[in-house]
């Protein structure tokens, strides 16, 4: 059985069509947990009103957490042998979990593709152009194969959780839970990733994502930055030393992401909207100097912007950078507003 694990807050307007979408599969051996995180729109009755319908699906109603200790709140209450996670206004298509199930075979880890597209293609998701079969499979027994495999291919990387097909008696073994930070999902899988003998990966879009800024993925507000980029940091050592990987081409594979994620948490404070004071801008970049990457020996590499970011960070340039940001990042939100 496939637990389907469903974080919902506030989507009255999408929900319906989300669960519709789960109850229309063709893998019929599946609960659908449908997590109120504390709703204050009609989203709870929606919940009650489908649980009433079909004995599939289990509702919980707690106090509002977040999406992280909503997904929590499922893994502890699953009864399937596989986690499947959706969002509250995305979507499956019909025979999504069904091609999951028949690819996962002996793998800890089944990771697919999907589409991501506005209002307009998610009220006819039915006429979006789809690759509707396997066009690419990839078999690998640790994280570094296919992380390298589905990067060359242009696959979905992680740190997406949907679209994937987890073992809950992996998540249950070694307690990998959803933690209350910045960049949550892409802490989970790679924990998740440790403990695994096998993973696989396919081209198959069967995962509908509505992309808007009110969207769950959109609505994390940046929590726990530099907690979350620690986590991050010591995630990624993990992998590498547990799988022996040392050649460059690889590591730099593998800090990609916490390079774009250091890059977010400095120049966040510049943006008109996240602003913040100039003892605080000061204060982060010392933290990236004092902590993290790019004052370590796997810094930089080939990317001009990492090493500008190095060259900042290492002769504290960013006091004098500092009000040159400002004044750039107004005459950027200047342009886009007109």
């Amino acid at each position: 059985m496939v637990s389907v694990i469903v974080p919902v807050y506030n989507s009255q307007n999408v929900l319906s069509d989300t669960i519709e979408s789960v109850l229309a599969q063709t893998y019929v051996d599946f609960e659908l947990l449908l997590v109120d995180d504390g709703s204050t729109d009609t989203s709870p009755q929606i919940c009650d009103e489908y649980a009433r319908k079909d004995k599939r699906i289990k509702v919980f109603h707690k106090q509002n957490g977040g999406v992280s200790s909503a997904r929590n709140y499922g893994l502890e209450n699953a009864k399937g042998e596989f986690i499947s996670f959706l969002d509250n206004d995305d979507m499956y298509y019909p025979e999504f979990l069904q091609t999951m199930i028949d690819n996962i075979g002996n793998y800890d880890y089944l990771l697919a593709s999907y589409i991501e597209k506005g209002i307009s293609e998610r009220k006819h998701p039915e006429s979006v152009q789809r690759k509707k079969t396997v066009k690419q499979k990839i078999e690998a027994k640790n994280i570094k194969e296919i992380h390298d495999k589905a990067q060359e291919l242009n696959l979905l990387g992680f740190g997406a959780i949907w679209c994937t097909l987890f073992r809950k008696s992996i998540i249950d073994k070694y307690h990998i839970r959803f933690q209350h930070l910045q960049y949550e999902d892409t802490i989970f899988i790679y924990e998740y990733a440790l403990h695994c003998n096998s993973m696989c990966s396919i081209s198959y879009e069967g995962y509908f994502c509505y992309n808007h800024n009110d969207s769950q993925g959109h609505s994390h507000k940046y929590i726990a930055e530099e907690k979350a980029l620690s986590e991050l940091d010591g995630i990624f050592n993990d992998v590498l030393q547990r799988f022996s990987i040392k050649d460059s081409k690889s590591v730099s594979k593998f800090r990609n992401r916490l390079r774009f994620a250091i890059r977010s948490y400095l120049l966040k404070g510049y943006y008109i909207d996240t602003r913040v004071t100039v003892g605080k801008r000061i204060s982060r970049w010392n933290f990236i100097r004092n902590k993290h990457f790019l004052c370590k020996p796997y810094r930089g590499g080939k990317d001009k912007l990492d090493s500008f970011f190095y060259i900042v960070v290492i002769f504290r340039l960013y006091y004098i950078i500092d009000p040159l940001l400002i004044l750039l990042m107004n005459r950027v939100f200047n342009k886009k507003s007109k």
